[in-house]
């Protein structure tokens, strides 16, 4: 695990899980990861995401060669931080989705 507190502008973090098209191959693949990852941020501070960053947990899918399709599960994304938390000037954390 790596602690990340800050995403800067721009950047795409992706765990997403993998598309795999058996039916285009004439051998079936090895391991198939269709699951999203975990993505987890904290700090004592503040957690930043900058302008245009992406955090990409998203399930894929797996397209056997009997055409049967195998939905892959959207990961998780877990946000913490301490900012303000119990003082009178800022009781609450915000957290912005754009």
């Amino acid at each position: 695990m790596i602690p990340i507190s800050k995403l800067a502008n721009g950047i795409t973090l992706d765990v997403s899980g993998n598309w795999v098209n058996d039916k285009l191959s004439n051998t079936g693949t090895g391991r198939v990861i269709t699951d999203g990852g975990k993505v987890s941020m904290s700090s004592g501070d503040e957690v930043k995401l900058g302008s245009g960053s992406l955090v990409d947990v998203s399930g894929g899918g797996w397209l056997q060669r009997s055409g049967k399709l195998v939905n892959g599960d959207a990961g998780s994304i877990n946000i913490a931080s301490q900012v303000g938390q119990g003082s009178q000037d800022n009781p609450f954390t915000t957290l912005r989705l754009n």
